[in-house]
């Protein structure tokens, strides 16, 4: 696949400049202002080599060789290898720039104890990008503060500042407990640990409402003790009381923290002494029951150390044999590429500027033995011919020294993708302004095949995007798996509403469910909900949780029963009816600016997509709440244009409406009687298309 180009653009002096989320955003930390490259759907990114069908028994249906062969040395761009595509990533992404200012908190500061850094206050920009696993955004400042969002989608006010960021912050405490140089967000996105300079990590509470609990602090190291305690790194594996956290300090110590089972409180032990090495990554080996031992991989400038430890011991193995007779090499920051999907091994890519090499260890009793150095055929080899190629076209007579610079790594929310941020450098004196600089994205396949599942929350176009990286191969599908797996169980002090919102949710991680999803990004026309499975789907589970739950019926208002109707005229299916409902089938739906009348129980109102009101207008349905769209505020599917209501209409009982225009200062802005059915659609729907996963533009 083609690079993604981003042109006038300069990264920050970081790492971690590139940020790829689970909707397929990638988010980029360049100068002057932060850039984001949203998703966008194209059914045709280039011209595609094959075009893979994969039934649900895993076989290949067909195979379709599309105009332009595959060359077989490399194509006209330079891109080419195992499981590349030849279209190009510029037709998956459209970059865009947000102008913003991030607050200070010291603005109106005085003392600062020994940090001389806050002394000069310059103007805030973002410093970090951290991503949740549910999409929640936090922001690193240079000021050393910390701030968290759901998206940036939320708005700017009038001084460009994001209006609903939310700062952390502990007021009332020193400055040292108060300055942030790093942070991480768990793996279920619910807690927010961060790193002070006072030698803490602080755990924020954060629920989806970005409201902020009190922090619990974890006391690593005591500032009064131990010079230079600021937390540099924090890695954290698990949550609640299985949590893991890897913290390294800015003395290049590293600490193993773990809950206590007899206390609240938690133990800390130390790993690795402090010593003049800069520690540029850590990464921590997913624990394996069997072994009984934690894995720790520390990326350290011009080499790499593996520490193995339990309760009782701890050893350190420096790998010397990254040198490969390289004497450069000691200059050499390693970035850690690991390869989560693998169960039965512990493997690695080691990427540097220069080299890279492929790190598996084994569970062999001497240490020395563990460690098992190959070729990186994945990402160096196409590094390799991309530099080569550019090589010979801006250095053909190698007048000059050239080099490849790393800007970023960063997996995709799934693990199956790689996305890497280069700049191919010709080593000169000559000065370069912004608008020459052009830096490159690669996105490469890290496995042979790829697979939607339940454990992580891609969706939507991190989907389509997986699927073009891997040259359009389908994803994996398990063959015992042919139908939709969730179960109805609740809280019993939950109310219907409650309970109906948790039973869509765990619809929308089914494997089989989402996999129909990801299918309505290959249909040929896919604007109308006529075959789409998943909807089928959709509107066949909520007919069972109905038929389920006895108070269900009783529960409901006006546009739950108008819903309820239409979801068993379409399916075809006998409805439930009470008294009232069979007595007065007709139904007043009121939107902008007129109110009709609507039977849905009529046969001539069994299409998915349409709905006719007695007064003779045909009008659209909510695909799914399969009410009519009578209002302009609605939310589009970005890849099927089907909409989906915003809030729940008002909708009335009524024998006989004439063709009526609505007063729109009848009634107040306030939600209409309480129902169950619409609202909980809508609540989970609203932003999220069920038909494809894909976040909802507004209309």
């Amino acid at each position: 696949m083609k690079d993604l180009v981003i042109n006038r653009k300069e990264y920050q002096d970081f790492q971690d400049n590139i940020q790829w989320n689970h909707e397929g955003k990638l988010y980029l930390n360049t100068l002057p202002n932060l850039s984001i490259g949203q998703p966008i759907y194209q059914k045709e990114i280039g011209n595609d080599v094959i075009d893979t069908r994969i039934n649900y028994n895993g076989e290949i249906d067909n195979l379709v060789v599309l105009e332009k062969p595959a060359i077989e040395n490399g194509n006209e761009n330079g891109d080419s290898g195992s499981g590349s595509s030849s279209g190009s990533s510029k037709r998956l992404f459209h970059i865009e720039e947000k102008i913003f200012e991030l607050d200070n908190k010291w603005d109106f500061e005085n003392e600062f104890d020994d940090n001389t850094l806050l002394n000069s206050q310059p103007n805030s920009f973002i410093r970090m990008i951290k991503l949740s696993r549910d999409g929640k955004l936090g922001l690193m400042s240079n000021n050393c503060d910390i701030y968290i969002l759901k998206n940036e989608e939320q708005g700017l006010n009038d001084k460009n500042q994001f209006k609903n960021a939310i700062c952390i912050d502990e007021k009332g405490k020193s400055a040292r407990e108060r300055a942030y140089n790093c942070f991480v967000w768990s793996d279920d996105g619910k807690e927010l640990l961060v790193g002070n300079e006072n030698g803490d990590v602080l755990v924020f509470q954060i629920d989806d409402g970005l409201n902020v609990t009190n922090a619990t602090t974890i006391k690593i190291v005591d500032c009064n003790t131990v010079d230079n305690s600021w937390i540099r790194h924090i890695i954290a594996k698990g949550v609640g009381e299985s949590r893991e956290l890897i913290v390294s300090l800015i003395n290049n110590s590293v600490y193993y923290v773990r809950k206590d089972p007899t206390s609240e409180s938690s133990i800390v032990i130390k790993i690795k002494e402090n010593d003049r090495f800069e520690i540029n990554q850590v990464y921590m080996f997913p624990f394996v029951p069997d072994d009984n031992k934690r894995y720790v991989l520390l990326s350290i400038t011009g080499k790499v150390e593996l520490i193995i430890f339990n309760t009782h011991e701890v050893h350190h193995h420096e790998i010397k044999q990254l040198m490969n007779n390289n004497q450069d090499i000691y200059l050499e920051k390693f970035y850690i590429i690991p390869f989560e999907h693998y169960t039965d091994k512990r493997e690695v890519i080691l990427l540097s500027n220069e080299t890279s090499f492929t790190l598996t260890i084994d569970s062999q009793e001497n240490i020395a033995q563990r460690m098992n150095f190959i070729d990186d055929n994945i990402v160096g080899k196409q590094l390799n011919k991309k530099f080569k190629k550019w090589n010979g076209l801006k250095n053909e007579f190698n007048k000059y020294d050239t080099k490849v610079n790393i800007n970023g790594i960063t997996l995709s929310n799934d693990g199956y993708c790689l996305s890497i941020g280069y700049t191919m450098e010709r080593i000169s004196i000559k000065y370069r302004i912004v608008s020459e600089y052009q830096y490159r994205i690669m996105f490469l396949p890290l496995y042979k095949e790829w697979e939607i599942d339940s454990v992580n929350n891609t969706k939507g176009f991190g989907w389509y995007q997986t699927y073009q990286i891997y040259n359009r191969q389908l994803p994996k599908i398990n063959p015992t798996i042919q139908e939709v797996q969730i179960s109805q169980e609740s809280n019993s002090n939950d109310d219907i509403k409650t309970t109906f919102i948790h039973y869509l949710r765990s619809l929308l991680k089914d494997e089989y469910f989402n996999n129909q999803r990801f299918q309505n990004f290959l249909r040929n026309s896919n604007t109308s909900t006529k075959g789409m499975e998943s909807i089928t789907i959709l509107r066949g589970k909520i007919y069972d949780f109905i038929r389920t739950h006895t108070n269900a019926l009783e529960m409901m208002n006006d546009a739950d029963r108008a819903c309820y109707s239409s979801i068993c005229n379409v399916l075809g299916v006998d409805i439930i009816t009470t008294t009232d409902m069979e007595n007065n089938p007709n139904f007043v739906v009121e939107g902008d600016f007129i109110k009709e009348t609507f039977d849905f129980q009529s046969q001539d109102n069994n299409d998915p997509d349409h709905v006719q009101s007695q007064q003779g207008h045909q009008w659209g349905r909510c695909c799914v709440t399969l009410l009519p769209v009578m209002t302009t505020k609605t939310g589009v599917c970005p890849v099927t244009s089907l909409r989906t209501l915003l809030t729940p209409p008002h909708v009335t009982r009524s024998t006989h409406v004439t063709h009526q225009i609505s007063d729109s200062n009848s009634d107040s802005e306030s939600p209409w009687p309480a129902g169950w059915l619409v609202a909980g659609l809508l609540h989970v729907f609203h932003q999220e298309s069920a038909a494809t996963g894909a976040h909802n533009k507004l209309a």
